[in-house]
């Protein structure tokens, strides 16, 4: 899942000049308005007090137009949107923030091979690989594991796992569809599974597996094997 938003960055208006006794703590009568400080650093409004802002972004911040590039900003950082989603990466583009009650905190973790990103105004966070208790935000969305053994589904504001996807093609997207695919042709007992009454092989094809409760149970034993057929049943010879 490719998570695409439009990052938020404070225009203030357009000031010629820095005035002198603007500063951090300094009384302020235009609230709401942003003043680059320096090359990092903006001056925001806030309640009557300046208070200042990083804009850790390559842009830093723009004398001409007074604008602070807060596409990169470390957690617990104070923050100015104008919007009610404004979001930004962390420096190591693991993790996406957005501005929450005028501080940047925790969104969404972005472990897919693309990480997170901005390019012309717009967030990208990878969700395609993740971990079990990551927070999501759409239910019913997928992504993989890390260790692409595992197929991940959000409940409840949080990934758990899915599906097992032990089998050879473990949890990929599909080439044609960008879609997640499982590969369960093979499993263990007590592995998860979507798909009630589902079969599927031990990974020594000496037992079949049935999913029951969205867990696999030992169905029956298979002594001369357990054989997995693409588009069919898997076959227990006896």
């Amino acid at each position: 899942m490719i998570a695409r938003l439009v990052l938020a960055l404070w225009f203030g208006g357009l000031v010629l000049g820095c005035r002198s006794d603007r500063a951090p703590g300094v009384r302020c009568g235009e609230v709401g308005r942003l003043y680059c400080l320096d090359a990092k650093t903006a001056l925001f409004c806030r309640a009557g007090l300046y208070e200042a802002i990083p804009c850790r972004g390559p842009k830093g911040c723009a004398k001409e137009t007074q604008t602070c590039d807060t596409s990169v900003a470390f957690e617990g950082d104070p923050c100015a949107a104008n919007t009610a989603e404004s979001y930004a990466c962390t420096g190591d583009q693991r993790r996406a923030l957005t501005c929450r009650d005028t501080k940047w905190g925790f969104w969404r973790a972005c472990k897919g091979p693309e990480a997170c990103r901005v390019t012309a105004g717009t967030l990208r966070c990878d969700t395609s690989l993740a971990d079990v208790a990551d927070p999501c935000g759409v239910a019913g969305a997928y992504a993989c594991s890390r260790d692409r053994r595992l197929l991940l589904v959000c409940r409840a504001g949080k990934l758990d796992a899915d599906s097992a996807c032990r089998g050879p093609g473990g949890c990929a997207p599909n080439p044609t569809t960008g879609q997640l695919t499982c590969d369960a042709s093979v499993g263990r007992e007590n592995d998860p599974c979507d798909a009630e009454e589902s079969l599927t092989c031990s990974e020594d094809s000496k037992v079949q597996f049935v999913c029951r409760g969205h867990r696999y149970l030992v169905k029956q034993a298979c002594k001369k094997g357990c054989m997995f057929r693409k588009g069919q049943e898997p076959l227990c010879l006896k």
